[in-house]
């Protein structure tokens, strides 16, 4: 089971370190990285996220922006803003946000956002589970197996 996470982030650099901190985090994971909305309306539809960390200040497109397009497309995926301007993110205080000046932290702040919303398991293991079971019971049988 592979948690997927989404970067909404115009700096590739950011996006690397925290994924280098999350080489920590004992769970398996996959990310990607988007910066505009198309390409984040686009990620939500195919790749799925579980779990959206999100830069507050984005060049033409901000973090109030994407949050509302996450609820409204993907309301299962938990939320989070990581950015570096925690100065501004005051009036943000109905959401989850991040330090990215302190990204050694995100192992951990991961793990205890996960289990604070009780979501054990990644929500698309139980699709990913029926699809492979459906293979399986689709696909042709050897006589006596």
């Amino acid at each position: 089971m592979t948690w997927r996470l989404l970067f909404v982030d115009d700096v590739a650099e950011d996006v690397e370190l925290a994924t280098l901190e999350l080489g920590r985090w004992p769970a398996a994971w996959v990310s990607r990285r988007v910066d505009n909305e198309p390409q984040l309306r686009a990620a939500l539809a195919e790749f799925a996220p579980d779990i959206v960390l999100c830069d507050l200040n984005l060049p033409g497109f901000d973090g109030e922006a994407a949050r509302a397009i996450v609820r409204a497309q993907a309301p299962a995926s938990l939320f989070v803003f990581l950015t570096g301007a925690t100065a501004d993110a005051t009036e943000h205080l109905d959401e989850t946000v991040w330090d990215k000046n302190r990204l050694e932290l995100l192992p951990m702040q991961l793990q205890a956002l996960i289990d604070e919303r009780g979501q054990r398991t990644p929500r698309h293991a139980d699709l990913d589970r029926s699809q492979a079971e459906r293979a399986d019971t689709d696909s042709p049988r050897a006589p006596g197996r």
